[in-house]
Order: structure tokens, then sequence, then C-alpha cells
């Protein structure tokens, strides 16, 4: 069975408010896995790291545990925390589900 991953990112400089915004993150992803009864395996998550770049370590820790493991889903709690404008090819390649639970649920098999 392919395990289910979720990703945090806090962008802009580490503040007071940086482990406050990302536990917020987590606890709806929580919340929301719970309502659907899947179960989150591990999450991944970087602050002070703009969506546009993948050179984010959490990220990079994220696509080579993909890479390597049964991961089959990212849940992010927008899409815009895992990037920002078009589907980095170097997430594409990795054919995984990625669900936001704000946004639309999309397949990166849609070509987004």
């Amino acid at each position: 069975m392919k395990k289910v991953v979720a990703y945090c990112r806090v962008d802009g400089p580490t503040s007071e408010n940086t482990q406050e915004l990302l536990n917020a993150q987590k606890c709806r992803l929580k919340a929301h896995a719970q309502k659907h009864n899947i179960e989150i395996t591990a999450f991944y998550e970087d602050t002070g790291f703009p969506g546009y770049t993948l050179e984010r370590p959490g990220l990079k820790r994220l696509m080579n545990d993909a890479a390597n493991s049964e991961i089959g889903s990212i849940w992010v709690v927008n899409y815009n925390r895992l990037f920002r404008g078009q589907m980095p090819q170097r997430l594409k390649v990795l054919q995984l589900d990625i669900h936001s639970i704000y946004d639309h649920k999309f397949d990166i098999y849609q070509g987004l």
C-alpha cells in the first residue's frame, strides 16, 4: 500500500509565529486525514524558503524518500505550500498524487 505523507511550509523570515503556523498546518492536515480514515505516515516541513524554488531541505528529503520508497501521495494545506506557479518537472517525474485540503484535489497526470 502506498504511503501518504504531508508537507508544510512557512516562507519569509523565521519569527516567533513560525512554529505556530507550521503546527496549524499540521493540525489541519491531521484532522482532514482523520475525517477520511487516512494515516499520514510522515510530515516534511520547511521554514523561510519561498515556494518557487525546490532548493528546500524538507522538500529535498521528501523527493528523495518518494524516489526510494512507497510514497504515493503528498497532502498539503494549499498546493502553494508545495510549489508556486507550474509544477516543476522534478516533482512530476515522481508520479505522486498531490492532495490539497483547501484547493481542489489534483493529480499530476492531469497536466498541471
